[in-house]
């Protein structure tokens, strides 16, 4: 079999297996065909069914292992991690793209949090922030208490999908945070900062879901304008490369 027939194969025994979990309406635990049954009922080799279920454990829809039957898979961020990761190692989105994305998706998030907390996540969400104001001036222990703060209203939601966004992109969205922190310019803005999160939590814990949403707003507003200054004032500092040849 050639390169080009194997990968269509491939391709197939993978479209199949995704149109067997739908019509069947298979969800996280549930058991598929083994790799024999799959073989004999495509009628290809056992090798390319193997190829299939690799590629379909590796984008984390389903769970594979050394003798036992293959079975749905329950939600995995580490894939949505590693895409968005590779997509700011490579410069394809910045810092200010994350905080424009998670701005839209979090004033949504921060609503459904405030009509549906429990008192037990008030409690938990009072005490990270009650930690954020205790090390305001470290970045990193300050951007790990940020992350938890959102990742908490994200719970709060009972919507599983912002859970799995929240935390498929944990990297770049605490990464973000830390830039933004690191952003301001001296301690009445690190303050204003830790001020819009304390108004984020009382309009949460009053149940109020539009004060949440305007609350979530304000943050990501500020946030955005103050990672685009800092990077204006860097472009502004940076010095000048001239093409060779031309006189310094």
């Amino acid at each position: 079999m050639t390169d080009e027939r194997r990968h269509t194969a491939i391709d197939d025994v993978v479209v199949h297996m995704r149109r067997h979990i739908s019509r069947h309406g298979l969800g996280p635990g549930d058991e598929l065909p083994s790799e024999i049954d799959l073989s004999r009922h495509l009628g290809i080799s056992r090798t390319t069914v193997r190829e299939a279920s690799r590629r379909l454990s590796a984008l984390g829809l389903i769970d594979v292992g050394v003798g036992k039957r293959p079975r749905v898979s329950h939600l995995k961020p580490d894939v949505l991690h590693e895409i968005v990761g590779d997509a700011l190692l490579t410069g394809q989105v910045g810092t200010a793209d994350i905080l424009e994305a998670r701005s839209g998706i979090e004033i949504a998030m921060a609503a459904l949090a405030a009509a549906r907390r429990s008192a037990a996540t008030l409690e938990q969400l009072a005490a990270i922030l009650a930690d954020m104001a205790a090390t305001l001036h470290d970045l990193d222990a300050y951007a790990d208490l940020d992350f938890r703060f959102h990742g908490l209203l994200a719970e709060a939601t009972g919507n599983a999908f912002y859970v799995f966004l929240v935390n498929g992109c944990h990297g770049a969205f605490r990464d973000s945070m830390a830039i933004g922190h690191g952003s301001r310019r001296d301690a009445a803005e690190l303050r204003h900062v830790q001020a819009l999160h304390a108004r984020i939590f009382e309009a949460v814990r009053r149940g109020d879901a539009h004060a949440a949403g305007a609350a979530m707003q304000a943050h990501f507003t500020d946030a955005i304008a103050a990672v685009n200054r800092r990077r204006a004032t860097n472009q502004a500092t940076s010095p000048t490369i001239k093409p060779r040849g031309e006189p310094r």
